[in-house]
């Protein structure tokens, strides 16, 4: 008597629902960005039930930047950052421009300050010798504005 090969079985998938829905979720929201990859701040978990659900960490991109030093103006994202200064009589502030778009920085009141044209990356300095108010704005944007508060 011959022996006949056993007849195939079925296969069944031995991969727990769980993990297959999660997977599935993380999947769907990498193809539901607009980059090639997952948002690091995108936590995927699954509940009790196996049920996928998502959570989004807190945004961070904004607390890791280091403030200026006290009497800089960083000149950032098309903005004056502080766009208010206080400084003693006879004490010195100077503009950095941190956006790789040139931007020119004057005062409101003729012949107070006028910085030129700065480049990225380049910075100029004034020394404010009277007590009062300067108002500025960037001669290039003129939307960009700021005040420099001598006491």
């Amino acid at each position: 008597m011959t022996q006949s090969a056993p007849a195939p079985r079925p296969y069944f998938c031995t991969v727990p629902r769980p993990f297959v829905l999660v997977v599935a979720a993380i999947l769907s929201l990498a193809a539901c960005g607009s980059s090639d990859t997952v948002d690091s701040a995108t936590a995927v978990t699954a509940t009790s039930n196996g049920a996928p659900t998502t959570s989004l960490a807190a945004d961070t991109t904004t607390s890791s930047r280091v403030a200026p030093p006290p009497g800089t103006v960083e000149i950032v994202d098309f903005d004056f950052a502080p766009t208010e200064i206080t400084i003693a009589r006879g004490e010195t502030v100077t503009w950095r421009n941190e956006d790789p778009y040139a931007h020119w920085v004057v005062s409101t009141d003729a012949d107070v300050l006028d910085t030129g044209e700065l480049s990225q990356a380049q910075t100029h300095s004034e020394t404010f010798s009277q007590t009062g108010t300067v108002d500025y704005y960037c001669n290039i944007h003129n939307y960009m504005k700021g005040t420099v508060t001598v006491g």
